[in-house]
């Protein structure tokens, strides 16, 4: 969510007081001139559950599995290096498409970029 749509829920909600908490707890993303993303997950979750107090939901959604599996492949190389120039600071240039099921993605390597953007 970007930091408007974050504060927006926090108010629909009524916990507009919590920003400042949430915002150090499930900020984390920054995507071109988008200023701060904040985990979707984390937000919802915090908001269902906001009793409990803050809590590191995403740890709980899964592993890194798929992506290493596909960055350790034939095309480790190409791969790595984009990585590694996406880590410098360099913009690079991946399709990212709206929608796909995991079964593509053993035979889509693109979907790799797809997966990165939407994690």
């Amino acid at each position: 969510f970007t930091e408007q749509e974050t504060k927006d829920t926090l108010k629909y909600f009524g916990l507009e007081g919590h920003f400042p908490e949430v915002q150090k707890w499930y900020n984390g993303y920054k995507f071109g001139n988008t200023g701060q993303i904040y985990n979707p997950w984390s937000i919802v979750n915090y908001i269902s559950r906001h009793e409990e107090g803050f809590k590191a939901y995403w740890i709980n959604t899964g592993t890194d599995s798929l992506i290493k599996s596909r960055i350790v492949e034939p095309d480790l190389n190409r791969t790595y290096d984009t990585l590694q120039r996406l880590i410098a600071g360099q913009t690079i240039e991946k399709r990212i498409v709206d929608s796909f099921v995991f079964a593509d993605f053993d035979t889509k390597k693109e979907l790799l970029w797809t997966l990165l953007a939407f994690s």
